[in-house]
């Protein structure tokens, strides 16, 4: 019997891309924030939490690929 942390299985591709797609629909929600905030220093803060979403979606995407579990498609 397998232990309760193992996962080998499809718990970790599954999981790891549900990350992917939740850093997509933050990147997306923070550059709405961006365009409607009047706040400088909140427009800062927002430019500062996009750009770590966005790259955490890049090293992400290369984990997925490099292990197989997403298709590189190259247009």
């Amino acid at each position: 019997m397998k232990p309760l942390n193992d996962f080998s299985g499809q718990i970790l591709p599954v999981t790891v891309l549900d990350c992917l797609t939740t850093i997509k629909i933050s990147i997306k929600k923070y550059t709405a924030a961006i365009k409607e905030t009047a706040n400088p220093s909140l427009r800062t803060a927002l430019h500062d939490q996009l750009d770590a979403a966005a790259h955490l979606h890049g090293e992400l995407s290369e984990f997925l690929l490099e292990k197989g579990w997403l298709l590189d498609k190259q247009f």
